[in-house]
């Protein structure tokens, strides 16, 4: 197995601060924010998804937009099998531990699965395994969560509260440890700071960081 290069650098992306992002599923209220680099490419990978993140003092926003024309599916008992989007975030920015700290979150959202039809978007928080120390766990009602498929695009949006994310004391400069996964049923797997042979799951040194902007 190939050392992949995305563990040859702990790259720090910035962050930009907003005043507000409505959860609609619509990105047109993220233009002139730019989507993530696409760290699996240094890998030889290529992206099929477009990841962007902003802050406020209300939290963390995220949206992914992918072209898509095959429906969505999802399975809330195995989510890294279907359609979704996982999270891992340390607010405390460290990457020098190998076990997860009780700042440390693991969120999982849906774009349907949720509601009591079952069609609603919906997201939530697990618990990381090993983890030295957890925190409160934060529901589907703490999450808000929005997706939208017209066919040709799929867009999944969310806020993470300031609530659901603890120690996020949010100002400028300020670091977070961050890495997403990305599974699409047509299209395969994305991560971002390493690929699936290393276990970012559950191990914060992995991941990469964000600087609030």
């Amino acid at each position: 197995m190939s050392f992949p290069s995305r563990l040859l650098f702990h790259p720090t992306v910035d962050c930009p601060r907003v005043e507000d992002i409505v959860v609609d599923g619509d990105l047109s209220d993220w233009a002139g924010i730019s989507p993530l680099p696409p760290l699996c490419a240094l890998d030889g990978q290529q992206p099929f998804a477009e990841v962007r993140i902003a802050w406020s003092t209300k939290g963390l926003y995220v949206a992914i937009s992918t072209e898509r024309d095959e429906p969505v599916a999802v399975s809330r008992q195995r989510p890294h099998s279907a359609d979704s989007l996982q999270l891992w975030i340390d607010t405390r920015g460290s990457t020098s531990g190998r076990r997860a700290t009780r700042f440390c979150h693991h969120f999982i959202l849906l774009p349907s699965g949720g509601g009591p039809s079952r069609r609603e978007p919906i997201g939530w928080q697990e618990r990381i395994r090993r983890a030295l120390d957890q925190g409160s766990m934060a529901g589907p009602d703490d999450l808000v969560v929005a997706a939208r498929h017209d066919g040709q695009v799929y867009t999944l949006e969310a806020l993470l509260p300031a609530e659901a994310l603890h120690g996020f004391e949010p100002e400028a400069g300020q670091l977070i440890g961050f890495t997403y996964l990305i599974t699409d049923l047509v299209r395969g797997r994305q991560t971002y700071a390493c690929g699936d042979a290393f276990p970012y799951p559950h191990n914060p040194e992995t991941w990469s960081r964000l600087r609030l902007a």
